[in-house]
């Protein structure tokens, strides 16, 4: 590098860090279609190779990048160093953590020991911290005592892998516990769901602040402890990747007069039951679905749905070598969803994924071509 470049303003190297080590999707807040399923809860190796390298390039750099090494970290190894370097007078650095992953394997209790967790020392020091993401582990882990809890305050995003043995020892391995320890949450996202509930009981959850709810699998306990045990009174986007449920009446019952956007997963349940007729029936307030055609229902009910505006379609993974008979389907499906009637204040249409293959098989230009006679808006994100 010439010598010269290392004169250039502070604030402007800041920038040049920022744009180098931006990771949005991590720290991302606001509802993305089609992405919080997908999301990762770890930290993105790549994106940690480049911090780590700006703070090794000279004294100033590491000076001016520090801020941004310590921005997203992961614990696991190197946990006393770690809490050394967040603590106050040991560097402080806890101040600039936004992110922090925490695998459920970091806060295993084995044995008995009457001192708090490390990692939860660690995670004290970050007063700033807004997005906790708990990913699980595939190793035997055990849970044999119980774990303590941490206040929360600042968080707004929580990334939770649910594991029933860890919900078990309580505290910062309870989802229910946490829950309670995080009442500004806008964004929440369950991987895996009990069979039983598991779940506090008591006095119900209060999240006035959650926007986004992102569940992998809607079983019966976990929809009924959302119905029930839950007060989300700021709720308007639902993601749900599966159902492994009769229905979901409850919810929309409770969240008939809030909820603007529904998505679903790709998973063939959606083929067992009319979701979308039951959702809109109930819920006037949904402007906006976004699901995989190939494995939901499309509407069976024949009443007109007038909140519906926008409708995003992805291919998925099913579409990546469709025959005659998928691409069949997809033209019925189409001609139920889009030219039927049923959806009379249809405006706009996403087609999300890639469609290339689509486009061989099934006359997909003629597809568009009708859609833009209807008048809808046609958007296309590959």
């Amino acid at each position: 590098m010439a010598p010269g470049s290392f004169h250039l303003p502070p604030e402007l190297w800041i920038k040049v860090f920022h744009w180098a080590t931006c990771n949005p999707d991590a720290y991302s807040l606001e509802y993305q279609p089609f992405q919080s399923l997908s999301s990762h809860y770890t930290v993105d190796p790549l994106n940690l190779q480049v911090r780590t390298t700006l703070g090794l390039v000279c004294r100033k750099w590491h000076e001016l990048s520090v801020e941004f090494l310590y921005k997203d970290i992961q614990i696991g190894v190197g946990q006393s160093k770690l809490r050394q370097n967040l603590h106050n007078g040991n560097g402080n650095y806890g101040k600039y953590v936004r992110r922090v992953v925490l695998p459920l394997s970091s806060t295993t209790t084995p044995t008995w020991n009457s001192k708090p967790l490390l990692p939860l020392d660690i995670i004290k020091c970050c007063d700033n911290l807004e997005v906790l993401s708990r990913p699980r582990s595939y190793d035997d882990l055990e849970f044999e005592f119980d774990v303590d809890s941490i206040l929360l305050p600042s968080l707004k995003k929580l990334q939770w892998d649910y594991e029933p043995i860890a919900e078990q020892s309580g505290g910062i391995n309870s989802l229910g516990t946490t829950l309670l320890s995080a009442p500004h949450l806008r964004y929440l996202s369950i991987r895996g769901a009990p069979d039983y509930h598991l779940l506090q009981h008591g006095p119900k959850t209060s999240l006035k602040s959650l926007k986004t709810l992102v569940i992998s699998t809607a079983t019966g306990p976990l929809i009924n402890q959302i119905a029930y045990q839950w007060y989300l009174p700021s709720l308007t986007h639902l993601v749900v990747g599966a159902i492994h449920t009769t229905d979901l009446l409850c919810i929309w019952e409770i969240y008939k007069n809030q909820l603007e956007v529904l998505e679903l997963g790709e998973n063939p349940s959606f083929l067992t039951q009319d979701i979308i007729s039951a959702a809109l029936r109930m819920c006037p307030t949904i402007k906006t679905i976004n699901y995989y055609p190939i494995v939901t229902l499309p509407p069976q009910e024949n009443s007109g749905f007038h909140s519906v505006t926008t409708i995003g379609l992805n291919c998925g993974c099913s579409m990546t070598f469709p025959d005659e008979s998928v691409c069949t389907y997809l033209e019925k499906h189409c001609q139920r969803v889009f030219f039927s009637g049923i959806f009379p204040c249809l405006q706009t249409v996403h087609f999300f994924g890639s469609w290339a293959h689509v486009m061989k098989q099934y006359n997909f230009g003629r597809l568009v071509t009708q859609l833009e006679q209807h008048g809808y808006q046609i958007l296309f994100h590959f």
